[in-house]
């Protein structure tokens, strides 16, 4: 009932746009109509409220990878925003898609209504129009905590792959930044005292520390089991994980063939290439 409380426009412009037209213009092309000339001329008109001025659906520009792409991409899904993945593939597309970008840089969402780069921006820009990002200023500065807290721990785990030390980049991960990052997501699961990070429903802090469990999961599965290190020392982040996989679209998303894989060797030639980075000692030979 909050979401539909939260959502613009809701009910008298939705209302009013069915009376006019007998349907939603703006879904005109996710649906695969044909749009009417009056309802374009409604669209393109300044009368044409914000919530229906994109025909698109979302899209997010980035590698064909998980990196920087795959929270906003568990968060669209948790949210049930329908999004399309544009992959750049090569240096040729990212160069000349770079003069294009805000701060030349990806992962870039376009909604139609908005472009958004920076992960965390464009989180939140999504969390807010979905009322993911907490009930109230002082929830939402407590997502914000979790979602920074967890991206900072994240981020050696996209990158040790990139590393000439690999194997010791990872272990350092495994010895040093998890357990810490986990038993601080122990703490603040238990001084919340539910079954959430912010406030009493989820938020996008929940859906961006499930991603990055299930990251690690993949990178690291003798970490993230039911014999795991995480269930004997951190029970409450682990019935966490298992009640978040309890939503069974978050979950379908998470086990599915159309999840971008962990990082193979390719990925990371390929992205090296895209970057003009050379590439780790270990793939060199």
């Amino acid at each position: 009932a909050r979401w539909f409380a939260d959502l613009e426009g809701f009910p008298h412009e939705h209302t009013d746009c069915i009376r006019r037209f007998g349907r939603f213009p703006h879904r005109n092309e996710q649906l695969g109509r044909a749009s009417r000339p009056e309802e374009l001329e409604w669209l393109a008109s300044p009368k044409c409220p914000n919530w229906a001025r994109s025909q698109r659906t979302a899209t997010l520009t980035y590698w064909q990878g998980r990196g920087l792409g795959e929270p906003i991409r568990m968060l669209l899904t948790f949210a049930c925003v329908p999004f399309k993945n544009n992959f750049v593939k090569t240096r040729e597309e990212f160069l000349a898609l770079a003069p294009t970008l805000p701060f030349g840089q990806v992962p870039l969402y376009d909604d139609g209504q908005c472009q958004v780069v920076q992960t965390q921006a464009i989180l939140r820009y999504v969390a807010a129009k979905r009322g993911l990002l907490g009930a109230t200023p002082n929830v939402a500065a407590d997502a914000d905590m979790i979602v920074n807290a967890v991206l900072d721990a994240r981020d050696p785990l996209i990158k040790w792959r990139f590393r000439s030390d690999a194997k010791e980049a990872l272990e350092a991960f495994a010895t040093t930044t998890l357990p810490k990052i986990c038993g601080h997501l122990e703490c603040w699961l238990a001084k919340n005292g539910n079954n959430y990070f912010a406030g009493s429903e989820a938020t996008y802090a929940d859906v961006v520390t499930i991603e990055f469990l299930e990251y690690v999961r993949d990178e690291l599965p003798s970490k993230v089991e039911t014999t795991s290190d995480l269930a004997m020392n951190h029970p409450k982040l682990f019935s966490f994980w298992s009640r978040m996989r309890e939503f069974d679209h978050l979950a379908a998303y998470i086990d599915s063939p159309e999840r971008v894989p962990k990082p193979s060797d390719d990925f990371v030639r390929n992205t090296c290439e895209i970057l003009a980075i050379p590439l780790p000692s270990y793939l060199q030979c």
